[in-house]
């Protein structure tokens, strides 16, 4: 009972952090990333030193990282970031379950996972319910829905965050045949607030963040909040029954983005968001 709680924790702070990158528009992406991501660098380390073990990979496990993860990884935290910033949380939340219908064929042609028929019905419950995110009363269709979900940039940011995601949740399973998952998150975390950093360093950005290192570091805190809670959660539970739960916080970024922002189509995007975590829920537990 104790690690369902933790994931519906987990699921709070993980729309709590959205929420929070939200209020950080006009501060330098990389730069926010950074001090975003650094707090779960120390967590990860902690971790690995008092439950697991430090171990340095052999070559083919960099080649999958540094090819692969990393470039994705990356790009997955700045459009994800941009997305949060640039678009309603109510509308860019739900859309990130699309993650888990690129990862059902990544999946397949990678690691040679034939989906089956719960799988295949549950990308259908995402995807009917993404297009539905876009359905407006006046003007009616599939084509209309996909050019209204286009004109948002935010929705397009996540798109592509949502691929990344899958690819790095891909390769992933790779990379474990040779280091630990947790091993693997602290190597990817550390490279990718390294690159921002040097980013943000280049770019001069220091001074975006004048008079809003408050807004920057609330962020900060409930992400490295949250990367403790995922990995207690998960060794707690089976990681298909704490994930289910956790993508919670799909409806909690429909819930958060009307309380905090005052954003419409509220009802709406609630019932899609219901009907994405029954999708997500049968995805998940297919696997």
């Amino acid at each position: 009972m104790t690690g369902y709680f933790i994931a519906l924790l987990n699921a709070v702070t993980t729309s709590l952090q959205n929420s929070a990158i939200k209020k950080t528009k006009g501060v330098d992406v990389y730069l926010m990333n950074a001090v975003r991501l650094f707090p779960a660098i120390v967590v990860l380390a902690i971790w690995l030193s008092v439950i697991g073990k430090w171990d340095l990979p052999p070559l083919s496990y960099w080649f999958i990282i540094l090819c692969i993860s990393l470039p994705a990884e990356f790009v997955m935290m700045h459009f994800l970031a941009e997305g949060y910033r640039t678009s309603p949380q109510s509308l860019v939340g739900p859309l990130l379950s699309l993650t888990l219908v690129f990862i059902v064929p990544l999946a397949y042609f990678v690691l040679g996972e034939v989906p089956n028929a719960k799988g295949l019905a549950g990308v259908a419950l995402i995807l009917i319910s993404a297009l539905a995110l876009g359905w407006q009363k006046e003007n009616v269709g599939i084509r209309a829905a996909l050019a209204k979900l286009w004109q948002e940039k935010g929705a397009v940011y996540i798109l592509i965050a949502s691929f990344c995601g899958a690819l790095t949740s891909t390769f992933a399973k790779l990379s474990y045949q040779y280091a630990s998952p947790i091993l693997t998150a602290f190597y990817i975390t550390l490279l990718v607030v390294l690159i921002n950093t040097i980013i943000a360093w280049r770019m001069r950005a220091l001074s975006t963040a004048e008079g809003r290192v408050r807004d920057m570091l609330v962020p900060s805190a409930f992400f490295s909040v949250s990367s403790l809670l995922h990995y207690i959660g998960l060794s707690l539970v089976p990681a298909a029954y704490y994930i289910a739960v956790k993508r919670t916080s799909i409806l909690l970024d429909v819930l958060l983005g009307r309380a905090f922002f005052k954003e419409k189509e509220g009802l709406k995007r609630t019932v899609i968001a219901l009907t994405m975590l029954a999708g997500a829920a049968l995805v998940v537990f297919s696997r």
